[in-house]
């Protein structure tokens, strides 16, 4: 009877072997002979990638990228549990880097999904409650992710762009985490969310004309070319006011400013005030993140510009959000200007 080779013995020795370097030993040995051979032993290597923790898969390469994926199955709907029992995509993550490229693309694409959708008898109240929780949950995970592996930004926006965590992944690294993203990254995530203002402009416009008695056949021909040119994201949000959604008109009259007061008290509050990141070092110069603020208030100039009292609400844009606007690239202190109204 021919005796076992030793990448045999270490294999069979893997699974019984407690973590420390007596257990590194062994997973060297057997990655070196595993991963890098020309025709490796697939049975054996499924004994081994089947025996190593999440974060032992790291530098498996594609056969470590297949295993995480063999374990998670369909990523699951996100919940607060997930915090405290993470799935093997969270647990690689949260390891920390290095991470093969096919690993790291793996575990991103299988972390935990959106939290569930209301279903068919659900308590609304309770489902609300639930999925608040979760949603914060999910936050929290992606925001994990992303301060854990600081040099992998980019490739995890590619990688969510077009998913439902996309915009989740945009808004942290743009809202809560601008510090820690390159330069180069952070004004193309800016570029992307100003982009964002022209669905709100013709939101405004379309509801504007609604209001004003036309029908919204109408309406749609007369903005047609418009809404053909925004991409279909960004389409989205005025389409919703041809009636689709039972959004209301009135409440749409002012989409622009009210975008532009969501933006400056949310997600652009550090930039246009560096001083609410606390002491932080930020990746991007001082001059950038300037010069990103000048640019919000000019599309800010612009959306004030737009206010029109809404039949029906006394409301108008508040002016404590204002006060941290630079002057704009066009000319005029929009810091200082009167609001409307």
């Amino acid at each position: 009877m021919t005796a076992p080779s030793p990448i045999a013995q270490a294999a069979a020795a893997l699974p019984h072997t407690p973590a420390g370097p007596e257990r590194d030993a062994l997973l060297t040995t057997l990655h070196r002979a595993l991963r890098t051979a020309p025709d490796p032993p697939h049975p054996l290597r499924d004994t081994v990638l089947r025996a190593c923790t999440p974060a032992e898969l790291r530098d498996w390469g594609p056969y470590g990228a297949h295993e995480l994926a063999r374990r998670t199955g369909e990523p699951p709907c996100m919940t607060p549990d997930f915090l405290h029992a993470p799935t093997p995509p969270q647990s690689l993550l949260s390891a920390g880097p290095p991470l093969d490229d096919e690993v790291f693309a793996a575990a991103v694409r299988l972390l935990p999904d959106a939290p569930a959708a209301l279903r068919d008898g659900e308590d609304l109240g309770s489902w609300v409650s639930r999925h608040r929780a979760a949603l914060n949950a999910w936050q929290t995970m992606w925001r994990d992710v992303l301060l854990t592996h600081p040099d992998r930004h980019r490739a995890v926006v590619t990688l969510t762009t077009g998913t439902p965590a996309g915009n989740v992944v945009r808004d942290l690294l743009l809202g809560t985490l601008p510090w820690a993203v390159a330069p180069d990254l952070l004004t193309e995530l800016a570029d992307d969310d100003l982009s964002r203002f022209d669905g709100a402009l013709l939101a405004a416009r379309i509801c504007r004309l609604l209001c004003a008695g036309r029908t919204p056949q109408d309406v749609r021909a007369e903005v047609a070319g418009e809404l053909d040119a925004l991409p279909p994201d960004v389409r989205a949000f005025p389409e919703a006011w041809f009636g689709t959604l039972g959004a209301a008109p009135e409440r749409g009259v002012n989409a622009a400013a009210e975008w532009a007061e969501r933006a400056a008290t949310g997600r652009w509050r550090a930039l246009l005030d560096p001083t609410t990141a606390g002491e932080r070092t930020w990746r991007a110069a001082p001059a950038d993140v300037q010069a990103l603020a000048e640019r919000f208030a000019a599309v800010a100039a612009h959306a004030l510009d737009t206010w029109r009292p809404a039949p029906g609400r006394a409301d108008r844009p508040r002016p404590d959000w204002l006060r941290d606007l630079p002057p704009s690239e066009a000319g005029g202190g929009v810091g200082t200007a009167p609001v409307p109204g």
